[in-house]
């Protein structure tokens, strides 16, 4: 996505592939949110990588503990998330984990 995108959207403006319904933007990262707490986009929540993974091998929590944590979030299954990180390893992460809850 493209900033000016998201800008648009987040104004209620017309965009290209515009979400047919409620979405949501989040940050994803690992660990405590200390980068999110010093800038964000405007409006993203933050969902740190453990909610979906679980040591020692990081494998996906389960089903039951990932619908939690979405419906924790206001994440339903109608819900567009818009998903960035800081680094290339957190939102794909979060990404694959959630790609199938249940």
């Amino acid at each position: 996505m493209y900033p000016q995108w998201l800008h648009d959207l987040q104004q209620g403006k017309p965009v290209t592939a515009a979400p047919a319904g409620h979405w949501k933007v989040f940050e994803a990262a690992w660990g405590a949110p200390k980068f999110y707490l010093l800038s964000h986009i405007p409006g993203a929540g933050y969902i740190d990588t453990n909610e979906v993974e679980s040591e020692p091998l990081w494998n996906k929590v389960s089903d039951a503990q990932l619908k939690a944590m979405l419906a924790k979030h206001g994440i339903r299954h109608d819900t567009t998330v818009i998903l960035y990180g800081r680094d290339v390893y957190a939102a794909p992460a979060w990404r694959r984990s959630c790609s199938t809850p249940g």
